[in-house]
């Protein structure tokens, strides 16, 4: 990835030729095509998870990066399942803050259904799973001074009653 920043791979097409809006994967960064490719994408990154989850030097060495939320979420979703432990759901809010007191109907307006379908960047989706000891990624700004900031990579190590 660095050399990818720097600008120092190999820029050709497919037919070989120089063309500079075209970057060559090595082939240590490819997985091999196949029926599964999320669990081809976790065993090639994360090997032995099970064993090696709650190890913080086997975490701290490794991360897939994943093109859209939807990508990401499902990436999550299995690698949760790999995970030894209960599983704890916990979902969003399915109110609103009332904006005026002469709207009676907002339930009509927005219905739970539709509140629950919402997806925000930087916010988690309307059901959340977590598992003691998953590595997690801290969205927000919580305590810069201890180190709590955008992109902190944290374990979750207790969870409360949702």
């Amino acid at each position: 990835m660095l050399e990818l920043g720097k600008g120092k791979l190999p820029n050709y097409d497919l037919n070989g030729e120089e063309d500079p809006t075209w970057i060559r994967i090595p082939n240590r960064f490819l997985i091999a095509p196949g029926n599964f490719p999320i669990e081809q994408i976790v065993m090639s990154t994360y090997p032995n998870i099970q064993d090696n989850y709650r190890d913080v030097d086997f975490l701290n060495d490794r991360c897939i990066l994943a093109p859209t939320n939807d990508c990401a979420e499902e990436i999550n979703s299995y690698i949760i399942r790999l995970l030894e432990g209960d599983c704890h759901d916990y979902f969003s809010c399915d109110t609103l803050s009332p904006i005026t007191t002469s709207m009676d109907d907002e339930d009509v307006i927005f219905p739970t259904e539709f509140l629950n379908t919402l997806q925000l960047s930087g916010m988690p989706n309307h059901k959340f799973q977590l598992k003691i000891g998953s590595p997690v990624i801290l969205l927000r700004n919580l305590n810069q001074s201890a180190g709590l900031c955008n992109g902190t990579r944290l374990i979750v190590t207790q969870l409360g009653k949702g």
